[in-house]
């Protein structure tokens, strides 16, 4: 298997619908299980969204923050047949099972990180399936997007056919951001509050449910009125790699920090968590006031700074 980098693609008008159909092999993911009796409930106590209603075959995002409310993890959590899978960052996943299982304290749940699951991507595929004689489990994510999940004696059987490309993983990268969907990573964990990335803006947080750590934080934030940050996607014209986790500046102020990040040709495409008064116009510039600047992209949703 030699996935394909990202193809060649028009940077001012990009969007997720405009992206080539295509599958992506999700090396830069790991994926913790988490089983038993009260896995459910165990999960429902620790993450911030309704999981005792999530169905069989679904898929939810979902923050797992330390107690100041500051998002420790972004995952997908899924639910299959005997267990729930959380896919999340190689870098974050053996400290986040290594947290969760602290935490288990005498609840009937086994956590392990699995390394024997294939974790493949379908972005703009029309009829998600066609994969169901893979021997893979789907799980569609929104309109362009679905998880696929299975053994990885079965990966071969499902991209030999050639049909739809195979890309590597910063073609999944950069749908995550097309989709204004935030992520977290080592550098960036325990530094942002869920609502500053808009996680409860893509259905990852439920503020009807009981406690979890950081609820308290999270839940009083909806409450105080508008939000002071939020975070818009676009691009720099900067070919020089960048990390999540560095700064951007409005003039001589540091205004806040990249979210994610993906190479495509010459630019680099962003998420960035920026101060309220800039998510529609002022100026941005990456790592100092004289840096790249920022040229926003058309969020896939409103963002606004009122409770949702």
């Amino acid at each position: 298997m030699n996935p394909a980098p990202l193809p060649e693609l028009a940077i001012e008008k990009l969007s997720i619908s405009a992206l080539p159909p295509g599958l992506a092999l999700l090396s830069g993911f790991s994926c913790i299980e988490v089983s038993g009796d009260e896995a459910a409930g165990f999960l429902h106590g620790q993450l911030t969204n309704e999981i005792q209603t999530l169905d069989l075959a679904s898929a939810q995002l979902n923050a797992y923050c330390n107690p100041k409310g500051r998002a420790i993890a972004i995952v997908w959590l899924l639910k299959d047949h005997t267990a729930f899978q959380l896919l999340l960052p190689n870098d974050l996943a053996p400290s986040i099972a290594k947290r969760l299982s602290l935490y288990k304290m005498r609840a009937k749940v086994n956590i392990t990180v699995t390394e024997t699951r294939s974790l493949i991507g379908a972005v703009n595929c029309d009829d998600p399936a066609r994969f169901e004689n893979s021997g893979f489990d789907i799980y569609a994510l929104d309109a362009h997007r679905s998880l696929l999940v299975g053994p990885d004696s079965n990966t071969r059987k499902l991209i030999d056919g050639g049909a739809i490309p195979l890309f590597n993983h910063d073609y999944w990268k950069l749908t995550q951001i097309l989709s204004g969907e935030p992520q977290v990573y080592q550098s960036t964990s325990e530094s942002l509050i869920p609502q500053h990335i808009n996680l409860d803006l893509v259905n990852g947080v439920s503020f009807s449910k009981g406690c979890y750590p950081g609820q308290e934080i999270v839940a009083r934030l909806r409450y105080l009125g508008k939000l002071k940050q939020r975070m818009i996607i676009g691009y720099f014209n900067a070919d020089t790699p960048l990390a999540p986790g560095t700064t951007v500046y409005s003039g001589e102020k540091k205004s806040g920090s990249v979210v994610d990040l993906v190479g495509v040709g010459g630019t680099q495409v962003a998420s960035v968590n920026i101060s309220a008064g800039l998510i529609e116009q002022g100026e941005i510039r990456l790592e100092n006031p004289d840096g790249p600047l920022f040229y926003r992209l058309t969020m896939p949703y409103q963002v606004t700074t009122e409770k949702v």
